[in-house]
């Protein structure tokens, strides 16, 4: 068998071979992360808050902020479920 036969029979060619199905959601993980990173940080905010009052601010604002990226993820998570058909 040539090389130029090899390429053309459809059994031994890498284009006709058949691509796994993704089973897991990709975003599944970062949205975990982000779900105890929420603990975290809001625990972190109130003890910083207390003890640096004229700060607070930048407490809210990194409670603000943990929150919009969770619900990005989780937007992104239920996203993938619904055009995977799950």
């Amino acid at each position: 068998m040539t090389i130029t036969d090899r390429t053309t029979n459809p059994k031994e060619s890498p284009m006709t071979a058949t691509t796994t199905t993704q089973i897991k959601n990709p975003h599944r993980i970062p949205a975990l992360i982000t779900g105890w990173a929420v603990i975290a940080v809001v625990l972190g905010a109130l003890w910083g808050a207390g003890r640096d009052p004229q700060h607070a601010a930048w407490s809210g604002l990194a409670v603000v902020a943990i929150v919009a990226i969770y619900g990005y993820h989780k937007v992104r998570k239920a996203t993938f479920d619904r055009h995977s058909h799950r």
